[in-house]
């Protein structure tokens, strides 16, 4: 499984205007999606200080909420939960116009 895993990208662009990923946003301002060609492919490590290893964590962990900012997700230690002011920001920064 680890060896499948480490193979699949971590997002996808459609159309050059479509974001997909399984997971949701980035706990920092700015995150552009050439970012996360430096995201490690290792064992994802929720309490690390590490900028790409915090993007893998939010790639795959994150969640929306309906309040605008970020907050911490309550659903585990070093999860967050982001609005949707957070995920208009990173589709203009991206210019993208949807995230799926």
């Amino acid at each position: 499984f680890c060896q499948v895993f480490n193979q699949l990208p971590v997002c996808a662009v459609l159309d050059d205007s479509v974001v997909v990923m399984h997971g949701g946003l980035f706990r920092a301002n700015g995150v552009e999606l050439a970012h996360l060609e430096g995201v490690p492919r290792e064992e994802v490590d929720l309490f690390s200080t590490n900028m790409h290893m915090n993007m893998l964590v939010d790639l795959l962990w994150t969640d929306p909420q309906e309040n605008w900012g970020r907050s911490d997700s309550g659903r585990a230690a070093g999860i967050i939960t982001f609005g949707p002011n957070v995920t208009a920001d990173f589709l203009k920064k991206n210019r993208m116009k949807l995230l799926i």
